[in-house]
């Protein structure tokens, strides 16, 4: 009896083991959902704007992709980062406006692709003051650095980059 018990935990732990959960296998892939009722604005820490109601912060062996979707309508939104995140990825599409507030860093790969839709409806990137980007920007649509704002890394810029404040930097490498 104790040699069965003893093999029954021994195949279990080894389960465990080898499965290890999900984490660490795959990036977890987060939407913008928005609070709806015809409002699409809102806070990047409020998990029920967010697909499966997680609010994306790598951590506890959890990896983000995120993406601001385009909606499919004339209308543009905003989600503003009110909290500093490192998630793997985030890309903006047509319509999405991430509005970083006054003291927050976002690190991750930030793929800002919004380019338009019928000519208008581009994806923004507002960097409010003493806010940080870190890590690789790749831009073809629109960033706005305010006062004593920073991108830390690889700028690849296709498209327009905006200083509305005083001691504004990219640091590290633009390209263009």
């Amino acid at each position: 009896m104790k040699t069965s018990t003893l093999r029954t935990l021994t195949a279990l732990s080894i389960l465990c083991v080898g499965l290890g959960g999900t984490s660490g296998w795959a990036d977890i892939l987060v939407n913008w959902v928005g609070p709806g009722g015809g409002n699409w604005n809102g806070n990047w820490s409020t998990a029920s704007d967010w697909s499966g109601g997680i609010v994306p912060n790598n951590g506890n062996g959890n990896t983000y992709t995120v993406t601001l979707p385009y909606f499919g309508w004339n209308l543009n939104y905003y989600v503003t980062l009110d909290m500093s995140p490192t998630v793997n990825s985030v890309t903006l599409d047509s319509g999405a406006v991430l509005s970083v507030n006054p003291s927050q860093t976002l690190t991750a790969v930030i793929n800002n692709d919004g380019l338009g839709v019928n000519g208008y409806l581009l994806s923004e990137i507002f960097l409010n003051s003493n806010s940080t980007l870190n890590g690789t920007v790749n831009n073809s649509s629109s960033i706005e650095l305010g006062p004593n704002s920073a991108i830390y890394g690889t700028v690849n810029n296709s498209g327009g980059i905006v200083a509305s404040g005083s001691y504004s930097a990219i640091h590290g490498r633009s390209e263009e």
